[in-house]
């Protein structure tokens, strides 16, 4: 499971009724989501589509934190997928109070070469499935006029990547809804953050030395997690976690695209989310 970064200065009370609710929680990513709120005393709704997998999730919560987690399997990508997952929580009774929005796949290669049924599946599972899920949730959090939206972008949000060009157009429109949705929202009681990871060190690596894993650039997902969840708390509009990451966002708003071809090479070299 790696290292749990837990914030005991400022721990969240939280909302009797209310559960957080993780999509791809099977992902690194999203398992380092389910434990740091899970440590933070959030009961879970975790959504992904191996069962098996999301049972373990749901069992080291339980077991290391007592909450309750409530596993929903389906893949976010199938067209029904939102009208499922809501139907599913209208009929359990679950209020969602956090939604962390978590992306699936990352396909990679020439725009003219890829598979198109792939690339609109990952549109669907990107931007479609998230929009359609965030309105379906956005009323009953007005109503409590309590709330939390966390959609996971990326820093290859802000750069031009050729074999990512989809990739990379979904990202930014995550940060642009986030900031849009946020501004309509304000004074409701719920706010949106767009988190922004950039290097990441993951924890099933290309190396298996673990060495040469300490070595290298990034941050772990229990870290950008951490990060995320502060941010989130404090309803910042947008978080980048990590020196180096911040120093790369801020280049790469001001750096004309020519240099940004070479930020490019770096992310590349390093790994990324």
């Amino acid at each position: 499971m790696g290292r749990m970064f837990i914030p005991f200065f400022m721990i969240m009370r939280k909302n009797e009724k209310g559960f957080a609710l993780i999509t791809n929680a099977t992902s690194e990513m999203g398992r380092a989501f389910a434990y740091q709120l899970a440590g933070q005393g959030y009961d879970l709704v975790l959504v992904g589509r191996n069962e098996n997998v999301l049972q373990l999730v749901a069992d080291v919560c339980e077991n290391v934190s007592a909450v309750k987690s409530v596993i929903f399997s389906i893949d976010m990508a199938h067209p029904d997928a939102v009208n499922q997952l809501i139907h599913f929580l209208e009929k359990t009774q679950l209020t969602i109070d956090v939604f962390i929005n978590i992306a699936g796949f990352d396909p990679f290669g020439h725009f003219t070469a890829c598979e198109i049924a792939q690339e609109t599946q990952m549109l669907h599972k990107h931007m479609i499935s998230a929009f359609n899920l965030i309105h379906c949730l956005l009323p009953g959090m007005i109503q409590r006029k309590f709330g939390f939206i966390l959609n996971v972008s990326s820093l290859y949000a802000f750069l031009p990547l050729p074999s990512k060009s989809v990739y990379t157009a979904m990202k930014s429109f995550l940060i642009s809804f986030s900031n849009s949705l946020r501004e309509e929202l304000a004074g409701s009681g719920v706010s949106v953050t767009a988190l922004c990871p950039g290097f990441l060190l993951r924890t099933c690596p290309r190396s298996t030395d673990r060495k040469q894993q300490e070595k290298s650039a990034g941050m772990t997902v229990d870290e950008i997690a951490y990060l995320g969840c502060q941010a989130l708390w404090a309803k910042k509009s947008i978080c980048v976690p990590g020196f180096s990451n911040k120093i790369c966002f801020f280049m790469m708003r001001y750096l004309p695209s020519s240099a940004l071809f070479y930020i490019n090479r770096i992310f590349n070299h390093h790994g990324n989310v």
